[in-house]
């Protein structure tokens, strides 16, 4: 027999060595991985259906959010006096206020700018770069200011219980335009710096509202927003005119206009109007005689200086900083803002700063903490429900881990608004046995995460929404009347609200678009949007269908996510056969395919080929072939 064709004993005992390691390696990973899916301990779920075979799914790891915290501290000293980049100055909402803060991508991180506990709006910068105004409410109303950034003193301009707010400065520095809500309605005053005794000089007083005034370097004309035609276009009034004082900039009766802002050369005028889902730039060209309007970008609070493109990119539920020089390129990478934008303004020259920077190294910091507060979607928590106490709802029930979140918010709700508005929410928590708003494929009020405020308040006028447009969905800003109409809570509305309930007045033109534009309301009213978001509650977008069915506008339900998708949510609250079911569907090709089934119920049907859809189930039974 010839052995050269033999395998010797020593290589084939190596080679089953070495087989059964691997096994073993296998084996051990495989229990691993079984025992990390199934050691959930469910003895505090509720289960609200009945359970059914299922196989376990491992969720994706979502990428956790740092903290903002707000801190005081004396950090290095702070030399940007060589950069290009100017230094921004934002009014941002943060911890339930809206304050000012500084920011330099080359050192600063968002900083306060007044180390003080009153709310701050609509920053504005002095020509000369060395004032700042600004609205703020610090006699429990707001004012006008002026602070001097070279020596940190500051003037008070108005006292008035009326709001004041979006100051302007004149081309010499010496006068302020600024917006006031008097006898019920939005009006422009221009006031004399040199002589704050002076009464202000009322600039409009026609139909509608008449605000954002913006004016230009040239000091000859100021453009605002009017509403006087029935929608928010942009005018401009000719001060050195006696007839005709008074022109529109860009007649676009479709379209909303908003936040004007001169270019730093006074050749260019920039606007806001939403198309196509954004929030865009527009600008009007007067630098060859004829008015030549364009789009220039998207975003909104356009800042234009000589060699600088700077705007506010609006998202649904977030908001980012963007500069570009003028070749179009980004002179940093976006900034994401902590929180929702009330103005905007840069201090174009760092060199001669030194009190100012001085001033910040000391002051208060937005900071990112290591830790987060959003949960690790790779591992299940336990939840449960949890009764609402002082809640009238049909199912007054909540996640106990959104449970602290909605104490947080209902209690700032009350205490900014000054009525208890989420004593009487329309739903807090469906069970799963119910089906959910037609066309929806998430139902996050399953979860124990969502709420749905009373929809009446909006036909009794105590909210009202306005529609917004991000990334071709519809989303609404929801706004809650103040208890005192005295100046003391809210500010005015300054868009005209998109009023849902016009559908039920009779006219087949309302009733198609689902609702119409709305003059603006009198009065003050809080931003319901704003204030949720600060404690992690999130606005959904309308369902496809919102025109023609009302609950599918989702204006009035509220998201606490945490940085959960809406299965792992769920999990948190049911075992996974509750609302997980196999929907076998006959097909050809040997491998599952996920096949979405649309039915009032879903029942499994036994076949050779199962196909999982993870979809909510509102009857878990089994159904056999017939």
């Amino acid at each position: 027999m010839n052995n050269n064709h033999r395998t010797s004993p020593n290589k084939a005992n190596i080679i089953w060595t070495i087989l059964a390691i691997m096994n073993l390696v296998l084996v051990f990973f495989f229990l691993n991985n079984i025992l990390s899916s199934t050691t959930v301990d469910h003895s505090n779920i509720v289960t609200l259906t009945s359970p059914i075979e299922t196989s376990i799914i491992t969720p994706a790891r979502l990428q956790e959010d740092p903290i903002l915290t707000l801190i005081s501290g004396d950090p290095p000293s702070i030399d940007i006096s060589q950069s290009e980049i100017p230094l921004f100055i934002l009014s941002i909402y943060f911890n339930q206020k809206s304050q000012l803060y500084a920011f330099h991508p080359e050192g600063i991180p968002f900083t306060r700018l007044i180390d003080e506990p009153y709310e701050e709006i609509h920053p504005a910068t002095s020509r000369d770069n060395k004032k700042i105004a600004y609205s703020a409410k610090k006699n429990g109303y707001w004012d006008i200011y002026v602070l001097d950034l070279t020596d940190g003193s500051e003037i008070r301009v108005t006292d008035t219980p009326e709001y004041d707010g979006s100051p302007t400065w004149s081309s010499d520095d010496l006068y302020l335009a600024y917006e006031s809500y008097r006898y019920g309605n939005l009006d422009i005053f221009i006031q004399d710096l040199q002589n704050l005794n002076a009464n202000p000089i009322q600039l409009t007083n026609g139909n509608g509202a008449q605000f954002s005034p913006s004016w230009s370097p040239n000091g000859r004309e100021i453009a605002f927003v009017s509403t006087q035609d029935g929608n928010e276009e942009i005018w401009s009034a000719k001060l050195d005119a006696v007839e005709n004082r008074f022109i529109k900039v860009a007649d676009r009766p479709e379209l909303t206009d908003l936040n004007p802002l001169w270019s730093t050369d006074g050749e260019k005028l920039l606007w806001t109007s939403e198309i196509n889902g954004y929030p865009t730039i527009m600008q009007a060209d007067f630098s060859n005689g004829n008015v030549l309007i364009s789009k220039v970008a998207i975003g909104d609070f356009a800042l234009l200086t000589s060699n600088l493109f700077s705007v506010i990119q609006l998202e649904a539920n977030q908001n980012f900083l963007i500069s570009k020089d003028n070749s179009g390129q980004m002179i940093f990478p976006s900034i994401e803002i902590p929180g929702n934008v009330r103005g905007f303004t840069l201090i174009d020259e760092n060199k001669n700063n030194d009190f100012l920077i001085s001033r910040l190294e000391k002051n208060s910091k937005l900071i990112e903490n290591n830790q987060s507060s959003k949960s690790d979607s790779t591992s299940i928590n336990k939840s449960e429900l949890v009764l609402l106490e002082n809640v009238v709802s049909e199912y007054p029930y909540l996640s106990s881990s959104a449970l602290e979140s909605f104490t947080e918010l209902r209690s700032s709700i009350a205490m900014t608004t000054g009525w208890d508005f989420l004593n009487q929410v329309d739903k807090t928590f469906i069970p799963i046995t119910d089906p959910a708003t037609p066309g929806t494929a998430e139902e996050w009020l399953y979860t124990g995460r969502a709420f749905e405020f009373n929809p009446v308040s909006i036909h009794a006028g105590l909210t009202t929404t306005i529609k917004e447009d991000r990334n071709g969905q519809t989303y609404w800003r929801v706004f809650i009347k103040a208890r005192y109409q005295d100046g003391s809570q809210g500010i005015p509305l300054k868009q005209m609200p998109f009023d849902l309930s016009a559908r039920f007045n009779n006219d087949p033109n309302t009733y198609e678009a689902g609702g119409m534009k709305i003059p603006i309301p009198e009065g003050y009213w809080i931003d319901l949007t704003e204030l949720a978001g600060s404690h992690s509650w999130e606005r959904l977008p309308a369902i496809g269908n919102w025109q023609n069915y009302f609950n599918s506008a989702r204006f009035n339900q509220f998201v606490y996510a945490n940085g959960l998708d809406w299965y792992t949510a769920m999990k948190e609250l049911y075992p996974i056969e509750a609302f997980k079911s196999p929907t076998p569907i006959p097909t050809n090709p040997l491998t599952p395919t996920v096949s979405p089934t649309i039915r009032y119920y879903r029942s499994p049907t036994i076949t050779f080929t199962p196909t999982e859809t993870f979809v909510p189930t509102r009857r878990p039974t089994w159904t056999p072939i017939p």
